[in-house]
């Protein structure tokens, strides 16, 4: 049997079978701090100096505006994020963290930092190859090179 061709498509296999695989990890710590799925890449996704405006977060984890608007809801009632005024867009909110939110997405960020099971066997020059690898990959796709 032929082997197949290493490509970018079987890369992206590979990568998104680990993804998959750390999914139960990734949600039941979202439960565990009392978060759904989008509401925990809702608070993630927030600049704490930076506040997006709601279209802008939706835009971020696409997200539509209905269901945005019940996410930003829940985040708003348990104290984590507030809605304000866009600076430069009197029709526009943005979302800010609280100090609470902030303190919520550190410890969120924090607690998904540990990588899958599956990139925990590399070696120290295997992960090093591998992160330079995506990181090329992200740069040449910004400046579209």
């Amino acid at each position: 049997m032929a082997t197949e061709p290493k490509t970018a498509t079987s890369a992206w296999a590979l990568v998104w079978d680990i993804f998959q695989s750390d999914k139960k990890r990734r949600w039941g710590l979202l439960a565990e701090l009392g978060l759904t799925p989008v509401q925990g890449m809702a608070l993630s996704s927030l600049d704490a100096d930076d506040p997006p405006t709601m279209s802008h977060l939706g835009g971020q984890i696409m997200c539509d505006s209905s269901t945005l608007t019940g996410v930003v809801d829940r985040l708003e009632a348990l104290g984590y994020v507030e809605r304000r005024p866009a600076p430069n867009d009197r029709r526009a909110r943005c979302v800010a963290l609280t100090d609470k939110g902030r303190a919520l997405q550190a410890e969120l960020r924090a607690r998904m930092s540990p990588p899958p099971p599956q990139l925990e066997h590399l070696t120290a020059d295997e992960a090093a190859q591998l992160h330079d690898l995506l990181a090329t990959a992200i740069a040449r796709h910004a400046t579209g090179a």
